[in-house]
């Protein structure tokens, strides 16, 4: 699918945005990085169009928990999930929409669990765009300036810092197994 998308240049990157907004487990970064690194000078349009492909998508999910509540949401999302992010949105309100968005967090979840806890349609619409667009144009500005020597030299910066990436991703190991847990224990 994604070597499709791909193929799709800027439209690809939008009809992926949106699919991830609902229900595709792969993150738009996936295609928006390479397609930048290759045409830095399409990254204003980029950013618009993962932005827009997010909203929506993000507004016929928020529609899907709106209209169909948990049990049309539960084709989409599992149960945990579900609860999970009901959970956590009970405790941060509208901010965990932002922190979906800006953080790897599964949005989707997110976009369905404000429409089943009706969260304020205009709420949803501006804290979706602008969320997302501090996180694509970062992604983008970064991939921009540095992404062309990170994939020229990605074999070289691996091989001479392996220590450092291997401790890397013990840090994101057991960040990700503390978060689990906290996550577990809260439920």
């Amino acid at each position: 699918m994604i070597e499709l998308l791909q193929g799709y240049g800027l439209w690809g990157i939008f009809i992926l945005s949106f699919l991830e907004a609902i229900f595709f487990p792969v993150p738009v970064e996936a295609i928006l990085i390479p397609f930048l690194v290759l045409h830095p000078d399409n990254m204003i349009l980029a950013i618009f169009l993962a932005t827009m492909g997010c909203l929506l998508g993000g507004i016929i999910g928020y529609k899907i928990g709106q209209t169909g509540g948990v049990k049309v949401a539960h084709r989409f999302i599992s149960p945990e999930k579900m609860d999970s992010g009901i959970l956590f949105y009970h405790k941060y309100g509208g901010w965990a929409l932002a922190l979906a968005i800006l953080t790897p967090l599964p949005y989707k979840v997110f976009t369905i669990v404000s429409g089943i806890l009706q969260m304020n349609f205009a709420k949803f619409v501006y804290t979706t765009v602008w969320s997302r667009l501090v996180r694509i144009t970062i992604i983008s500005l970064l991939t921009v300036y540095y992404g062309a020597y990170i994939f020229e030299n990605a074999l070289t910066l691996f091989m001479n810092n392996k220590t450092i990436f291997l401790i890397l991703v013990l840090i994101i190991a057991i960040a990700y197994g503390y978060y689990r847990h906290r996550m577990k224990t809260k439920v």
